[in-house]
């Protein structure tokens, strides 16, 4: 997870522990342990379900495959790509074709975007991560299988 991600849950941990304290049976002295709990909490929940769901999209082969070799639904995965910016969308069609005649190496894509390869790899990783989150693999869990 991004450092983002992770901000992000801990900030909900922390409006959780707001929302609920009862300031009438506790001392106030108690909130600040209360709090560090409810985060520590929001972020343990949160990343069983990021460890639980890590597995589901591999990008070893083609997108339009699965782990088995079989037909993958375009349309899910075509979904899972929305949570990319425009620009990481574009790289992980290039490198992770729907086909192999248009596959293109990473050296190939820094010369289209002008940039270093260390620059697209780098991109790259960011957008498998974000496509590799719970809430955007959750569809595909069920058409791929363990």
């Amino acid at each position: 997870m991004s450092f983002e991600e992770l901000q992000s849950v801990g900030n909900e941990g922390l409006l959780n522990a707001i929302n609920k304290f009862d300031y009438n049976e506790r001392a106030i002295e108690g909130f600040s342990s209360y709090i560090s709990i409810s985060i520590e909490n929001q972020l343990k929940i949160e990343l069983r379900k990021y460890n639980n769901h890590i597995h589901v999209l591999s990008f070893d082969q083609p997108i339009g495959q699965n782990k088995d070799g079989d037909e993958m639904k375009i349309d899910i995965v075509r979904e899972a790509l929305q949570c990319l910016t425009s620009r990481e969308q574009q790289i992980i069609l290039l490198i992770y074709s729907l086909d192999e005649i248009h596959k293109k190496t990473q050296d190939e894509v820094a010369e289209i975007f002008g940039c270093s390869k260390t620059t697209i790899v780098k991109q790259e990783q960011k957008a498998l991560v974000k496509m590799r989150h719970p809430r955007n693999t959750r569809k595909l869990k069920d058409f791929i299988g363990e």
